[in-house]
């Protein structure tokens, strides 16, 4: 007996859900604001967002955001560095 068309189109709809979840999940993400919000309350001038931090362990799993940035420290020193952000708030990580 050969499947209805039903079967197929079902089958079709839940290949693409999946693909759409899978591409959502792997999808870069960054929080400018969220970062530059961060940065500005440990005192951090000069703000410079570098963007999605690709590969970074220093985030976790509970880390939804990576955010890049150079910026002033304030000490003055100028600084590279990551803001990790999600679940519970965000960590700045700078660059040894």
């Amino acid at each position: 007996m050969k499947p209805s068309k039903a079967v197929y189109f079902g089958l079709l709809f839940f290949l693409l859900l999946s693909l759409a979840l899978l591409a959502y999940a792997l999808y870069p993400r960054s929080d400018r604001d969220g970062a530059v919000q961060a940065l500005q309350a440990q005192g951090y001038s000069e703000i410079v967002i570098t963007g999605w931090r690709q590969v970074n362990w220093i985030c976790t799993k509970d880390d939804w955001y990576r955010t890049g940035f150079e910026a002033a420290a304030p000490t003055g020193k100028r600084v590279t560095g990551v803001v990790c952000g999600g679940k519970y708030g965000n960590t700045i990580h700078v660059d040894p």
